[in-house]
């Protein structure tokens, strides 16, 4: 993938089997690029990402990135702004002019679910500024936003993914799961939503005595020869270690009771403080891009655990 930027804040996601990266440039400029791959190997020049108006969408904090009806969505807080923007692409490369959400907070964390009818809905899970409360809103156009009831938890960046992910025998049956560290100190915490109307947030658990202040990627894993009307998977986490920095890996089974530690062994080693990004590829596996020695690298598994050695990309 060919550059000029230097990499950060990464989000990642799957649209019509192609995988798509969404970083920041951290040098000067802040600036929003976007790149593609097919097969998560061989990916496009990293483009700006400019909307129609023409605008360069820039921010200072992490991106959200994932689909809703056949389109990328791209939430971000604007520049110099505590406003979070959303544009839309069919393709990464096109968007559309960046709209207001009238949602205020820092770092947007985004996934889609089926709801009870089968319609295809963004959740949205941000932090305010401080990182005092962590909100919760949902849309069905990726424009209009609706409030719903927050989950009890404070964090300055939350991460959240769909267990179940979009398959149509679940409509109304998938889990939305919510992964932070505490305001108040390092620990991991998740919380769980589940439907039909995907209303109320369970009570935030521990997981184990797992502690971070580096959240990273969290992502829907389906079994291989999974039944498509079961929650057959696993949703697999990705953090830095307040010890080592190292990455570690926990996974979850049921969107509430976590694996212990796992500490990877990724080749090569991530970045101190820059977490890795997540999502699911269409052949079965997952796919991880990360920064080391201010490069972007992918790697993947099909098991969430044992990764293969990272390709620059």
């Amino acid at each position: 993938m060919r550059t000029s930027a230097a990499p950060d804040t990464i989000a990642l996601t799957l649209l019509d089997d192609s995988l798509y990266v969404v970083f920041r440039d951290h040098g000067t400029s802040n600036q929003l690029y976007c790149a593609h791959s097919t097969d998560g190997l061989q990916w496009s020049s990293a483009k700006k990402i400019t909307d129609s108006r023409p605008v360069d969408l820039k921010t200072e904090k992490f991106p959200g990135l994932a689909t809703l009806n056949g389109k990328l969505v791209l939430a971000f807080t604007l520049e110099a702004s505590s406003e979070v923007y959303v544009s839309l692409s069919s393709d990464g490369e096109s968007w559309e002019a960046a709209f207001q959400t009238g949602i205020h907070n820092y770092t947007p964390a985004l996934t889609t679910y089926l709801d009870n009818e089968g319609i295809e809905t963004l959740a949205m899970v941000y932090s305010d500024q401080g990182g005092e409360q962590v909100h919760y809103s949902s849309s069905k156009d990726g424009k209009m936003w609706e409030k719903r009831n927050d989950p009890e938890a404070k964090c300055n960046r939350p991460v959240l993914a769909t267990m179940g992910g979009l398959v149509q025998e679940l409509q109304g049956r998938g889990i939305l799961v919510t992964v932070y560290s505490s305001s108040k100190g390092p620990q991991l915490y998740s919380h769980f939503n589940s439907g039909p109307d995907y209303k109320d947030w369970g009570e935030g658990k521990q997981i184990g005595g797992q502690k971070t202040q580096n959240v990273g990627g969290l992502a829907w894993l389906p079994q291989p020869d999974s039944n498509q009307g079961k929650l057959d998977g696993c949703l697999v986490l990705v953090y830095q270690s307040t010890d080592d920095r190292t990455a570690v890996i926990t996974r979850t089974w049921d969107g509430s009771t976590w694996e212990g530690a796992n500490f990877s062994k990724l080749n090569p080693t991530p970045d101190d403080g820059y977490v890795p990004a997540m999502a699911f590829h269409h052949e079965k596996k997952l796919a991880m891009v990360y920064q080391s020695s201010q490069k972007l690298y992918v790697t993947f598994s099909g098991d969430g655990l044992t990764w293969k050695d990272a390709k620059e990309m």
